[in-house]
């Protein structure tokens, strides 16, 4: 493009009209240019060596608000995301340090009561910060938060 690089226009377009839905048609598959146009805001990113047929259903499908990849682009998408990272992340950003520290003991198997003692807080504000966690994480049960406790936070 002679003004603007792909990623920069992606970037202005997607900040200006944030309701218009950006599909990436380019002849590059290089990792850093993929992953820099998804984060600019594109909804799909399609290889123009695709046959029309297949360009057109990845048109049709990013105006009804569906994600597109290339087929030779989804598996390095795949292969960098990290689950386990994101999900660390929403944890450390959503819960305080103190229901941090809840949960972190939850996933030790420790029980209320054990909790109340280590942390120096009554049974009854150990039950509140549980309540807290369950419901900023969106978990059914302590079980739950124990099992995420354990694979998250590396208990």
């Amino acid at each position: 493009m002679p003004i603007c690089d792909g990623v920069t226009a992606t970037k202005e377009i997607h900040q200006r009209y944030p309701w218009m839905r950006i599909l990436v048609l380019t002849t590059f598959d290089d990792d850093e240019y993929v992953w820099k146009s998804l984060e600019a805001g594109a909804m799909g990113y399609i290889l123009k060596r695709k046959p029309s047929e297949q360009i057109a259903t990845a048109i049709r499908a990013a105006y009804q608000g569906y994600s597109q990849l290339s087929p030779a682009i989804a598996p390095k998408v795949f292969a960098n995301l990290k689950p386990t990272d994101s999900i660390s992340t929403k944890i450390l950003n959503q819960l305080s340090q103190r229901e941090l520290e809840v949960l972190k003991l939850v996933g030790e198997g420790k029980n209320n009561q054990e909790i109340s003692q280590e942390l120096h807080l009554s049974i009854g504000n150990v039950k509140n910060y549980m309540t807290q966690i369950l419901s900023k994480l969106s978990l059914r049960d302590r079980v739950a938060a124990a099992l995420l406790a354990q694979k998250y936070l590396l208990v």
